[in-house]
């Protein structure tokens, strides 16, 4: 990944040059290298870039088109990520107000939006409009991608962990153990998203209760 960032600067460079610095592309550009930044976890860097690619894609096609929603998502995720969860639930919004109207509400980027906002909800102690959310994710999730996919066992994971902080551990328990079971047929055994899916059993199997226990789970979103 630190070798593409430099690649990603040389084209957003030649980008502006050629095309001008309000060009659709350069939206594009800016937000592949705030991409790049967010996998290094370097927030800092990759929120101005993609505020820049919000303003261009807005400018030039419009506040309510599907790219939109895509510069929303990716900028709210970044905030998530460096705690202003607060600052990211609005635009978690907007970017899914946009996906359902612009696309259909049953798509899957729709589910996504979904899971996104839920996230941010849950860290803000709000578990149950969370669950809301993450139930309507899920069930788009299975209809548009199968029962079996591994997004599927995303959106269980995290209601599960939903259930658990609201106190329904017995109804979370089986939605995990089907995530785990889904996880590691499709992505195998020794997967990261394995090991915290039977990191969060183990957890719930020690703390019953679910009360105040939401900062022990790692939850799962992803950007558009």
């Amino acid at each position: 990944m630190d070798e593409a960032v430099p690649l990603q600067q040389r084209a957003l460079t030649i980008t502006e040059t050629t095309l001008g610095p309000d060009h659709p592309d350069m939206a594009i550009r800016l937000g592949n290298l705030a991409s790049s930044f967010s996998d290094l976890g370097r927030m800092d860097e990759a929120v101005p870039l993609q505020q820049r690619a919000l303003t261009i894609t807005e400018t030039t096609l419009g506040p309510d088109h599907p790219d939109v929603a895509i510069r929303l998502g990716n900028l709210a995720l970044s905030f998530h990520d460096l705690g202003r969860a607060g600052e990211a639930v609005p635009l978690f919004e907007r970017a899914l107000h946009i996906a359902e109207t612009a696309l259909d509400p049953d798509h899957p980027t729709v589910a996504t939006c979904l899971g996104n906002l839920a996230s941010s909800l849950h860290t803000l102690d709000r578990a149950g409009e969370a669950a809301s959310l993450e139930q309507r994710a899920l069930a788009i999730t299975e209809t548009t991608l199968g029962a079996h996919h591994p997004s599927v066992a995303i959106r269980l994971g995290n209601l599960g962990a939903s259930f658990h902080i609201l106190g329904r551990t017995s109804e979370a328990v089986p939605l995990i153990e089907r995530a785990l079971a889904i996880t590691e047929t499709t992505l195998g055994p020794d997967h990261p998203q394995a090991k915290t899916l039977r990191k969060n059993i183990s957890y719930m199997s020690n703390s019953p209760c679910g009360c105040g226990s939401g900062k022990k789970f790692k939850r799962c979103h992803g950007r558009l």
